[in-house]
């Protein structure tokens, strides 16, 4: 099976993504990797999540501030407790996923030496 539809597979029957046709992106916040990207990261979901997007949390918040996802009961973030993103070989580290009408598109991890510039490319990918 092609790595785009074991995305769409593990999002739909493990995590429990309903509505994938509704969200351009999945923001994946993990703990794994670089810790002070993984912060920003966070921060950075924090002020671009919005209704077209999905932030799935992969973290237990002892190396991560996991609090505002915790708090506001958010009806786009999920957390993946059972870690299926990285048992199913989704990703490795934090990520964002882009879908195209609910089928993945594209998946970028984030890297320490291009961080800053794939934030900007998030953002302008509405």
């Amino acid at each position: 099976m092609p790595k785009e539809e074991r995305i769409t597979t593990v999002l739909r029957d493990s995590i429990d993504v309903e509505g994938l046709r509704a969200y351009n992106k999945v923001y994946v916040l993990t703990e794994k990797g670089c810790v002070s990207c993984n912060r920003s990261f966070s921060e950075f979901i924090e002020n671009e999540l919005d209704a077209e997007s999905l932030c799935i949390v992969n973290a237990s918040g002892r190396i991560v501030d996991i609090s505002y996802y915790q708090d506001n009961e958010l009806q786009n973030v999920i957390f993946d407790y059972e870690n299926f993103l990285v048992k199913n070989n989704i990703v490795e580290t934090s990520s964002t996923i882009f879908l195209d009408k609910g089928v993945v598109d594209t998946v970028i991890e984030l890297d320490v030496k291009q961080l800053g510039r794939q934030f900007e490319f998030f953002q302008d990918e509405r």
